[in-house]
């Protein structure tokens, strides 16, 4: 028990000790302090911990101890007794030297050590109050950039930009045109309409936001068209409205005007609504074409559309009825008149044919003319009745009828000739006799002529004659005798014809003779047609048979005559069972005759007697006299069909669309008409029956053809007033013909050339897209297939196979397709041929032309085009190069110094005898020094004032080229005497003792020229003043003295002697005004002692120049120059800018000439 409590004992001993051991330690940070980021005036906390005893904290700011409470009482840096530092309120302080922010650190301190922390870094956040860029109030283009610019102020962290539109949040997301850079400017790329609105910048950082003062964007549009005005087409004292609806921003203004003519005075009004154009009571004057314009400040616009006025048809010139003998001639006169223009036909009552004008009737007896003239000649019974004039345009149409008695008229028909026996088919050997009948009853219908396959027989032929009763006898029948004949007899009432067949074989297959119809075995003639009923349109007859032999009758042909229509007998029916036949689709109002034929096995038999003369009705049905007039008052007095729409289907289909106006329970049907070009007086119509019908589809036309269709309704046989007019055009189809002179010529044994004519544009059938060349080969990969454009009229083939055949076809190409193709043309590519076609064009087998064929001779002269071409531009390359080189070197040096005062004015004025010219010289002056100088007197120093450019001056120095006296006066390198050409006008020119009001050069000019330099200025003026004056006479020029220059030390300017300089001078000198002060009288020659002495007190004298176009090539060795005698340098110097001409050359001093008043 004692050991335990021994060994507690020995314990706790030594963890004192320990203990005691370890409090001996330095101190040991456990915690560090961290980066502190906090609003301006907010607290802060700089945490510091350590371990240890009887630890001490010193903070650190930048290196500086830290006055906390412990130092200073009143401090708002409070040191805690953990260690850390608070901070009561975060100031920046002033010039950042008595602020809170900074690096920090701690130390922790205690009589065994020290330990110093990591650095924490504690930052004031702040939040300037002026944005650095505000946004700006922007107007934008719709579809261009937009930029709203906004530089946030200035903070830390650096502020989040985002943006307010119409006081709300600006998202991106909502709008995929919008981005933000990253500046926080806001771009709309491209920037709409939608976009407009106030917009406000929003700056936000841990301190708080500032908002910017709102900006406006508004986007401008463009004006455009929402709905453009469409041509319209109103009849006469109609209204009118174009649309004409314009968008944009702001919105457009909208004004109407009429192309080449004043707009309706009072009757045109622009609507509020669409700002469309409103025209009341149309009258002709107003049609034309009408634009209407939109602008706004972003640009305008405008677009058109024409007005087309209608007019009814009238009739200027009616036509009147007329009573002419029989034989005489009728001549009717119809002129309308409407808008536009109205198409006009004739037409006879009950005869569905229309007479346009340029008709001609088959017999030449009825035409029209072209100014709408009916003329009948030869009149005859039949052409008497009613005749209509009708007029139609696309506004409607109109009649005028005029009746034609023919006065004489009751003679008796005249009938073509009947064939009593008619020829009958034979079939008969070979030298055997053969006749054939041909006889008729009249003996006035003269002798039958006869035809043997459409050729008239020559009757003088031995063999064969022709007896009394018109029958044809061959005494004896050859082979070339077979064939078909035909018999025609000619009366005063026509002529009628009737063919057979006879055919002929060898005597050894001919067994007998084949006679059908044989006079032996023909019918009599069966009983004369009796009328049974007859109505406008049909009549219906009956007969008796013949009287023998009357079961051989198999059926009955039954022919007629109508003077109104035919001159010879027509078939109406053949086989006909019974002995009753409905004659049906005759016309109204007409004579007709008729004759029956019996048939049986053996052919037809002897005609009938002629039946009685009948005349059908006026109208179909049973109506009364009363009631027909009323029809034909009805719809002859008005228009009652408006044709609506003629819509094309395809190539050779238009369906029709028409309204019935009024009068339909009197309709019975309609006429559908049209017409083809203007060229072709063909018409063709199709009758509808049945008056609810409203449309049509007419087929059969002409592709690509353009059609007028017009529609007239009709009861019986009372035709209406026609429907208005209408065009329709029909589709485009591949074309139908084929080109024209497709030739295919060899060139060499691998080249072929095809060309060809388009196709003839009845064969075209659309328009003309190109041409389609198919080469066959004998192979696939021998083929092909080329397309050209409609311009083309020739290809050349290339790299053929030679001893190949080929094939080549051309067809012309329409929108709807590749046409006909012309006949395959087929060619081999062999010696043989290309000789063949040497000869049919003319061309020999020369070599050199043989040669010049050939491809690669063609690619070797392109190779060597090329190479001279090339040659050529490196030859001028390098004489350019050489003589730039050249003028470099010849050139003087120019800088820019600040001690003179030579203004260039590039926009200046110069003056040359009254003319004007701005920054050039004048035309035909190459120097400068062409003129005088005027200087040194008050007419000088006026001068200048009115030449001073409106720019501060530029000054330069030019050096002169040397010669031989310029390398005697080398030791100076300073100017020896200044001009100032040009001053700046920003203050005035000279003071009133004649001074320069500028500062003098930055080199002192010396009082003393250079030694030696008198005498030789003396003797050099001497000689020019002498050589002046003995041509004093006959120059108005005042003499003037040379100048010289000098050359400078460490020049770029070569230390050889330089030869004398050309007569230029570097002087961009303004004119004086219009009314320039007047040039003195007497002008000497200055002297250096006088400039030495104009020179007290004052840098230089001040020299204007008025320049004259010299005359004499030997005065121009008189003028001074300033400048190398180098067109080009002086060109450039001309016309090049100051900044990149002046640079980099060494200052040079100069010698001016004065020309100053005697007085």
């Amino acid at each position: 028990m004692g050991a335990y409590y021994v060994n507690c004992f020995l314990f706790l001993l030594l963890t004192c000790l320990a203990c005691v051991e370890g409090s001996k330690e330095p101190p040991i940070i456990v915690e560090h302090p961290i980066d502190v980021i906090v609003p301006k005036g907010a607290p802060a906390t700089l945490n510091c911990a350590a371990r240890g005893v009887n630890v001490s904290f010193t903070w650190y700011r930048n290196g500086e101890r830290v006055i906390t409470n412990k130092d200073q009482a009143h401090s708002h840096r409070i040191l805690l007794d953990s260690g850390s530092l608070f901070l009561l309120k975060t100031n920046i302080g002033k010039n950042n030297k008595d602020g809170d922010a900074g690096n920090y650190f701690c130390k922790a301190k205690n009589n065994f050590g020290e330990a110093k922390s990591n650095e924490g870094s504690l930052k004031i956040a702040m939040l300037g109050d002026e944005f650095r860029v505000r946004p700006r109030t922007t107007m934008s283009l719709a579809g261009s950039r937009a930029i709203l610019e906004c530089s946030s102020p200035l903070g830390f962290p650096e502020p989040v930009v985002s943006w307010r539109k119409n006081e709300k949040e600006f998202s991106l997301n909502d709008n995929a045109r919008a981005t933000l850079d990253p500046t926080g400017n806001l771009i709309f790329s491209p920037v709409e309409y939608s976009d407009s609105g106030t917009y406000q910048c929003v700056s936000i950082n841990m301190v708080g936001e500032r908002v910017s003062s709102p900006a406006r964007l508004s986007v401008y549009e463009k004006p455009q068209f929402i709905k453009k005005p469409e041509d319209v087409t109103s009849e006469l004292g109609g209204s009118i409205l174009f649309n004409c609806t314009v968008g944009g921003e702001p919105q457009p203004q909208v004004y109407w005007t009429k192309k080449g003519d004043q707009m309706p005075v009072a009757r045109a009004f622009i609507a509020r609504d669409n700002k469309g154009l409103r025209i009341e009571n149309i009258q002709k004057s107003d049609e034309g074409e009408y634009v209407c314009h939109a602008r706004n400040p972003t640009g305008s616009i405008e677009t058109s559309a024409r007005l087309r006025v209608q007019v009814l048809p009238s009739f200027e010139i009616s036509p009147i009825s007329q009573e002419v003998m029989l034989g005489g001639q009728a001549v009717f006169h119809c002129v309308p008149n409407g808008q536009p223009a109205p198409a006009s036909f004739w037409s006879k009552s009950g005869d569905q044919n229309m007479f346009f004008p340029g008709y001609v009737s088959a017999d030449s007896r009825v035409s029209v003319q072209h100014n709408g003239t009916l003329i009948i000649k030869n009149i005859k019974s039949e052409d008497g009745g009613s005749y209509t004039c009708a007029a139609m345009n696309s506004a409607g149409s109109a009649l005028s009828k005029a009746k034609l008695t023919v006065l004489n008229s009751a003679q008796p028909i005249n009938f073509p000739p009947i064939i009593e026996k008619l020829p009958q088919n034979q079939t008969v050997a070979v030298g055997m006799r053969m006749k054939m009948k041909c006889t008729t009853k009249s003996e006035t219908n003269g002798m039958a002529v006869w035809e043997h396959n459409g050729k008239e027989i020559d009757m003088t032929r031995l063999g064969l004659r022709q007896i009394d009763d018109g029958s044809l006898i061959i005494n004896s029948v050859k082979s070339e005798d077979q064939g078909v004949y035909t018999c025609t007899l000619t009366s005063a009432g026509g002529r009628t014809q009737f063919s057979s067949i006879l055919k002929v074989e060898e005597k050894g297959d001919f067994k007998e003779t084949k006679v059908i119809g044989d006079l032996e075995t023909t019918l009599y003639e069966p009983g004369k047609p009796v009328l049974v009923e007859v109505t406008d349109s049909e009549i219906e007859l009956e007969w008796t048979p013949p009287t023998v032999n009357e079961t051989a009758v198999l059926s009955y042909t039954i022919e007629y005559y109508s003077p109104q229509s035919n001159k010879t007998w027509i078939t109406l029916s053949e086989f006909i069972k019974g002995t009753k036949f409905r004659a049906k689709n005759l016309k109204p109002s007409s004579e007709y005759v008729f004759f029956v034929r019996a048939r049986s096995e053996n052919g037809l038999g002897l005609p009938s007697l002629l039946s009685s003369t009948i005349k059908t009705k006026e109208v179909l049905g049973d109506i009364s006299a009363t009631d027909i007039e009323n029809i034909n008052t009805r719809l002859s007095s008005e228009q009652i069909i408006n044709l609506k729409e003629a819509r094309t289907l395809n190539a050779t289909a238009i369906h029709l669309f028409w309204t019935v106006r009024k009068y339909r329970d009197i309709v019975d049907g309609f006429y559908v008409k049209w017409r083809g070009p203007s060229q072709n007086n063909s018409q063709r119509s199709v009758l509808i029956r049945g008056a609810n019908d409203n449309d049509c589809i007419v087929n059969e036309l002409q592709a690509f053809t353009n059609y007028k269709f017009f529609i007239i309704p009709f009861k019986g046989s009372v035709q209406g007033v026609p429907s208005n007019s209408m065009e329709g055009l029909t589709a485009e189809a591949a074309p139908s013909l084929p080109p024209l002179e497709v030739r295919v010529r060899m060139l060499n044994l691998t080249s072929v050339r095809v060309s060809w004519k388009p196709p003839p544009l009845e064969g075209l059938n659309g328009i003309l897209k190109g041409f389609q060349i198919e080469i066959v080969g004998e192979g696939n990969k021998y083929n092909r297939n080329i397309s050209t454009k409609e311009r083309a009229a020739s290809v050349t083939l290339f790299h053929l196979t030679p001893l190949m055949t080929y094939r080549i076809s051309v067809a012309a190409r329409t929108n709807a397709g590749i046409g006909v193709f012309h006949p395959v043309e087929i060619i081999k590519m062999n010696t043989e041929t290309l000789e063949q076609h040497r000869e049919l064009y003319g061309e020999t087998s020369s070599p050199i032309l043989a040669l010049l064929r050939q491809p690669w001779f063609l690619v070797l002269l392109t190779v060597l085009g090329w190479i001279v071409l090339i040659a050529i531009a490196v030859f001028l390359f390098m004489r350019y190069k050489r003589n730039s080189s050249g003028i470099k070197k010849r050139n003087g040096s120019f800088i820019k110094i600040n001690d003179g005062s030579i203004h260039v004015g590039q926009n200046t004025l110069w003056d040359q005898g009254g003319t004007v010219h701005l920054g050039r010289l004048p035309p035909g002056n190459r120097t400068i020094m062409s003129q005088p100088f005027i200087s040194g007197s008050p007419a000088g120093r006026e001068m200048h004032e009115y030449a001073m450019g409106g720019q501060d001056g530029v000054y330069h120095y030019a050096q002169a080229p040397g010669d031989n006296y310029s390398s005697k006066f080398q030791d100076d390198p300073s100017p020896y005497a200044t001009t100032t050409i040009v001053m700046s006008n920003d203050s005035a020119a000279f003071r009133n003792d004649g001074t320069i009001l500028r500062p003098p050069p930055s080199n002192t000019i010396p009082h003393n020229p250079p030694f030696g330099i008198e005498t030789e200025i003396e003797r050099i003026n001497d000689k020019y003043i002498e050589r002046a004056t003995n041509r004093r006479r006959n120059n108005p020029s005042p003499p003037q003295n040379p100048s010289y220059g000098h050359r400078l030390k460490n020049t770029i300017g070569s230390t050889l002697p330089r030869s004398p300089p050309k007569q230029t001078l570097f002087d961009f000198i303004p004119p004086p005004p219009m009314n320039p002060p007047p040039l003195l009288n007497n002008i000497a020659a200055d002297r250096y002692e006088e400039a030495r002495r104009a020179a007290d007190g004052a840098i230089s004298r001040t020299a204007a120049a008025r320049l004259q176009k010299s005359k004499n090539a030997d005065e121009l060795s008189q003028r001074s120059s300033l400048l190398s005698d180098e067109d080009e340098e002086l060109q450039s110097l001309h016309d090049g800018p100051l900044t990149s001409t002046h640079k980099k050359m060494p200052r040079m001093g100069i010698s001016a000439t004065f020309l100053n008043s005697n007085d």
